[in-house]
């Protein structure tokens, strides 16, 4: 049995039993040397394309964006049925390395 309080590895109770038998028989116990494991490198080349050319609509100015278009992004992304109530689509620059791109989108009144 492992000592009370010692935690053992997987695999590591198997050896102590095994040094204990040998103990008991008045053999010496060598522990086996691990087994070396090749590893294998597996390389994936895969051929990167683009699947959509068109801008995300939060980078566009808003007069190139149409009302389907509002509705589509809105009915994709948070996986609604309905057309949001009101879009609101604006950019706010604070200074040259600070933007900020808005579509905000009103879809329920309580």
């Amino acid at each position: 049995m492992p000592p009370k309080g010692k935690r053992l590895t997987w695999g590591g109770t198997i050896i102590l039993m095994k040094k204990i038998e040998a103990e008991a028989k008045g053999e010496e116990f060598t522990e086996p040397e691990p087994e070396k494991v090749m590893k294998e490198e597996m390389y994936d080349e895969q051929d990167w394309e683009r699947q959509n050319n068109d801008k995300p609509i939060w980078t566009l100015a808003p007069k190139d964006v149409s009302d389907d278009q509002y509705n589509e992004f809105f009915k994709t992304t948070f996986k609604e049925f309905l057309d949001p109530l009101a879009v609101s689509h604006f950019k706010v620059s604070l200074t040259n390395r600070l933007r900020f791109f808005v579509n905000m989108y009103i879809f329920y009144i309580f």
